[in-house]
């Protein structure tokens, strides 16, 4: 599903361009043939077609005296001078004609450049792929999933990003909202409101926020400017005096360590919100630790009660998969747990699909919530065949007794991550191979009717 969905963002994306490059290609052949329309007259055309006349036979020329100083001009000299002037006039013309033609042709390359230079999105985008470069315009937002992203153009929206590593480059300008998830985030261009969850984030000399950052981040490098407040929530922040950046507003950031020296960088106030850090043994509230047990073993109750009453047989068919179908459980359980949010990602960036991708959200937050329950469920009724356990009540009070097992290991330091781990998966398996069993028979069924 998720490879269907990337092949298909990257066909749209090249319609696209195809799209454009053909547009392009039409508006230059209109050009060319509104040039062809210009008749351009060579020297040969514009010149009056009539040649000189050379006569070898002597005319009839008067004697020139010596004393006279108006020279005579013989007719064939007078038709020459007229040719020449009228050669001259209609080399001049065709000068002028030549320069109107050149200039609306110029004009015309230049519109028609412009037009091949103008490419903007006008509407959403949304891309997938490993190395996305943004360097065109976008009129709208944009949703982005990579491993390496710039961005070097115009977007008038806001920006979502989840990559690896994200640059904005010193020629982008982000009109809006800027969501980063990332590794490594450096901002180069100029953006309006920042909010990043970074290992890493630069402001690098040219980067620009116009109002405010909030990020959650270990390093905070800030060699440009910050037009109003700094939100963060970091280890460390620098600032460099060869690239001295400035925060306009104010300065809140919490760390484990309180920093000086950022009075000649930030023009507003600086507020420092310490993290409590003690190694000092907590004390143990042993109240809230029952008021958890009970939560829990009344919520496990509950769903046992519930499966009793309508699928009687689930507790039997659920610890049957675990004992034979423990791989498929495992695989099933997996693949729900991380590729379904993958797929509510994609629903949800498609926009006709939201409400699917809704729906899809609401039921993997009541599989998660149910999982460990089922886990007991099946878990109990495994060891009440184990135990040879024939009295009616156990199918209830078995997995109250493995949810209580289950719900101590939980407090074991460095052991309850893996078992929460452990317990979804095999719960999101057990659930989704019944699913796929129980719409397998009901096929089946419908062919054979």
């Amino acid at each position: 599903m998720f490879l269907v969905l990337k092949n298909k963002l990257k066909l749209l994306l090249i319609a696209i361009l195809t799209i454009s490059i053909t547009l392009c290609c039409f508006n230059i052949s209109n050009a060319e043939n509104e040039t062809s329309d210009y008749e351009i007259r060579t020297d040969s055309e514009m010149v009056d077609g009539s040649t000189t006349s050379t006569n070898d036979s002597e005319s009839d020329i008067m004697p020139i005296s010596s004393n006279d100083p108006t020279p005579i001009t013989t007719t064939d000299e007078i038709q020459e001078n007229v040719n020449e002037e009228e050669t001259i006039d209609n080399e001049s013309d065709e000068d002028e004609i030549i320069d109107v033609e050149t200039e609306e042709n110029s004009d015309e390359d230049e519109h028609n450049h412009d037009d091949e230079n103008i490419d903007i999105k006008e509407s959403d985008v949304y891309l997938l792929d490993q190395d996305v470069t943004i360097d065109y315009a976008i009129d709208g937002n944009a949703y982005i999933m990579a491993d390496n992203v710039t961005i070097s153009s115009e977007i008038g929206g806001d920006v979502f990003v989840i990559a690896k590593n994200v640059t904005i480059d010193s020629n982008a300008e982000i009109y809006s909202n800027l969501f980063v998830l990332s590794e490594n985030l450096n901002i180069d261009g100029g953006v309006y409101d920042v909010y990043a969850l970074s290992s890493t984030i630069t402001i690098n000399s040219n980067g620009y926020i116009y109002r405010d950052i909030h990020a959650s981040t270990s390093d905070m490098n800030i060699l440009g400017s910050i037009g109003r407040n700094a939100f963060l929530d970091c280890k460390n922040i620098s600032f460099d005096s060869e690239h001295p950046g400035v925060i306009y507003g104010d300065l809140n950031y919490s760390s484990q360590n309180e920093f000086s020296g950022f009075e000649d960088y930030v023009n507003g106030n600086i507020n420092y919100n310490a993290k409590i850090t003690s190694s000092e043994p907590k004390s143990i509230n042993i109240l809230s630790y029952i008021q958890s047990l009970i939560t829990y073993l009344i919520f496990v109750l509950f769903i046992a009660l519930i499966l009793k009453w309508k699928a009687p047989t689930f507790s039997q068919k659920s610890s049957t998969l675990l004992t034979k179908k423990a791989g498929s459980i495992i695989g099933f359980g997996f693949l729900t747990l991380f590729a379904l949010p993958i797929i509510i990602f994609i629903l949800i960036l498609l926009n006709f699909t939201s409400s699917v991708a809704l729906l899809l959200l609401t039921l993997y937050c009541i599989l998660i919530a149910v999982s460990s329950s089922i886990v007991a469920i099946a878990l109990g009724n495994f060891v009440k065949i184990k135990m040879n356990l024939s009295n009616k009540y156990m199918d209830i009070i078995m997995p109250v007794i493995i949810g209580l097992i289950i719900w101590i290991l939980k407090l074991i330091p460095y052991v309850s991550e893996l078992i929460t781990l452990v317990t979804l998966i095999i719960g999101l398996g057990i659930l989704t191979t019944l699913f796929i069993s129980k719409e397998k028979k009901q096929t089946v069924t419908n062919e054979e009717n």
